[in-house]
């Protein structure tokens, strides 16, 4: 398998490389964690990759540490986008199954995309053979007031906005105007990329503790864990410019390619004084390193993980808040690669020594006994071992489902939106706003190809894609080169260059283009002020014939 790591990677500032080295490794982590004179000038970043199991260990030892600096992939939401006509096919033959049912689908996209009105299913024969379709999308008003159960389901576009809580909090109104919380058949569902974005939270992946949480860990494990709010990406990554970071420490993903504001963001990480990334294959990230680096490889969620007590299982929690159990069936691709849960353990060892309170070893022998613990930190996993015996899994309990509102009043509460304030793209008639998307071929930042066969991109992705009358308000044709420059507040001068302008059906006012390469050009203080989402959904932009083009 391409790119597959097969050993710990340690990086040679004298060759310029990384080189195979031992599982001591994790004697020179803890050395170099254990020098920092204060734990939060480290920070511990999760992917939506991680178990259950893994992420409370994680948690576990990086309080023990004495921080509560947990930057996250939902920080960021690594999905740049969701559009199920494009990006989730598995998606769309369940919502075309439906449509053949008789439920009305209603669908908000500023692209026009094929699919969300006429689906083809691929695995019918029939369809394939007759060019048929399935009519998906509805008009709003009618079908909403009508239907006895309505889903309301979101992505990345509602998010990833500099006013995304806001448009989250009008949704949840939206539910509420006809009863559709608490009701089975009906809901508020976001669409997540990773399988185990929300289990990494329930089980306290937070940089915000509440007071039970920590509680319940200083009973459970005999330890006080530290109470003050740690690090999300954004203020970590701005720890970091302000040189307060030494050491980051990465459980999967892709981080300096997910991040805002390449410029400074990646300049940062190359100024630490050590990185690590826990991967199964290489990425971008691995080349964005401190003045230590090292990338120890783990085993895959398809591969057998044979531990001291004997064949384990991992658990995830899916976004309908089901957990369920998993377990590997191929062989490990190297004898050298280890479990995210032995990796875990081994560096939490080195790093706190004799004055660890936790049996980091009987929790990496049996992950029986993590789940255990889980269950005493957290209720509502009560018979987590034996229930995830059960196939299929079981549900986590939630208030709104079961109708219990966690307010002063009981009941549940509609928000009030309180407005956009000053839009900058209204101020200036030569701004767009410009949204990043992915293409057909690519999974978060995982690109399999170089096309985008749904948007009909073929071979490249420096592409914008902009409306007619857009193109011509600005003198421009289709297949014309320009740069990309954001309209920044804070004098400093973000570019993508040399795009290629692809007209397509968008709304007017607005242009689009695939994530990451137009990472660099979302400040890192274009963000929504609740959750600090980076606002990769609305960055304002002017376009500029290239270099290139006026030679």
């Amino acid at each position: 398998m391409v790119g597959r790591l097969t050993h710990p990677m340690a990086y040679d500032a004298a060759s310029d490389r990384y080189l195979p080295v031992e599982w001591s490794a994790f004697d020179m982590i803890g050395r170099e964690l254990g020098a920092l004179p204060d734990p939060n000038m480290a920070e511990f970043y999760t992917s939506g990759r991680t178990s259950n199991e893994a992420a409370f260990l994680y948690q576990l030892f990086v309080r023990e540490y004495g921080t509560n600096n947990f930057p996250d992939c939902s920080n960021m939401c690594h999905e740049a986008g969701q559009n199920p006509g494009t990006n989730s096919p598995r998606m769309m033959t369940s919502l075309r199954n439906a449509a053949r049912r008789g439920a009305s689908i209603i669908s908000f996209n500023p692209f026009r995309e094929r699919a969300l009105e006429r689906f083809q299913a691929p695995q019918s024969p029939v369809e394939m053979i007759t060019l048929s379709s399935t009519t998906i999308s509805s008009k709003l008003a009618g079908a909403y007031r009508k239907a006895e159960r309505a889903i309301l389901v979101y992505g990345m576009g509602i998010t990833q906005h500099w006013r995304g809580a806001n448009n989250v909090q009008q949704i949840a109104n939206l539910a509420l105007l006809r009863g559709n919380v608490g009701r089975e058949g009906a809901g508020v569902c976001p669409v997540r990329g990773h399988s185990n974005v929300q289990g990494d939270r329930t089980v306290g992946i937070t940089e915000v503790p509440k007071a039970d949480l920590l509680e319940r860990l200083e009973q459970r494990f005999g330890f006080k864990p530290p109470a003050a709010p740690g690090h999300n990406v954004v203020t970590a990554l701005e720890a970091m410019i302000r040189g307060e970071v030494k050491a980051f420490f990465a459980m999967g993903g892709n981080f300096a390619a997910a991040i805002p504001d390449w410029q400074a963001t990646q300049a940062a990480l190359g100024k630490l004084d050590l990185t690590v990334h826990v991967s199964t294959k290489l990425n971008r990230s691995h080349l964005i390193h401190g003045r230590a680096a090292l990338i120890l490889p783990c085993i895959g969620r398809t591969e057998i993980d044979i531990q001291e007590s004997g064949p384990q299982s991992i658990t995830v929690e899916d976004s309908m808040s089901m957990v369920h159990a998993s377990g590997g069936r191929n062989t490990p691709a190297s004898e050298h690669l280890l479990s995210e849960v032995a990796i875990i353990a081994g560096v939490a060892k080195a790093t706190l020594g004799e004055r660890t309170v936790v049996d980091w070893d009987g929790f990496g022998a049996d992950y029986d006994r993590i789940r255990d613990a889980i269950e005493a930190v957290f209720p509502i996993f009560q018979g987590y071992n034996a229930r995830i015996r059960v196939p299929g899994g079981f549900h986590l309990t939630s208030t709104a489902r079961e109708r219990i509102w966690a307010t002063p009043s009981g009941k549940a509460n509609f928000l009030v939106f309180p407005g956009c304030g000053e839009d900058p793209a209204q101020s200036d008639d030569d701004f767009l706003w410009l949204t990043t998307i992915r293409s057909h071929d690519q999974y978060n930042t995982t690109l399999y190809s170089m096309s985008d066969r749904y948007r009909g991109v073929f071979g490249q992705r420096d592409v914008v894609f902009l409306n007619e009358y857009e193109l011509k308000k600005r003198g421009l044709a289709d297949g014309d080169r320009v740069d990309l420059v954001t309209a920044s507040t804070d004098g400093a001068e973000r570019i993508a260059r040399n795009f290629r302008v692809v007209v397509y059906s968008f709304p007017t006012g607005c242009c689009a283009a695939y994530y990451p390469e137009t990472n660099p050009l979302v400040p890192l203080y274009a963000r929504d002020p609740l959750s600090f989402t980076p606002s990769f959904k609305g960055v304002p932009i002017r376009l500029v014939r290239s270099a290139a083009a006026r030679e």
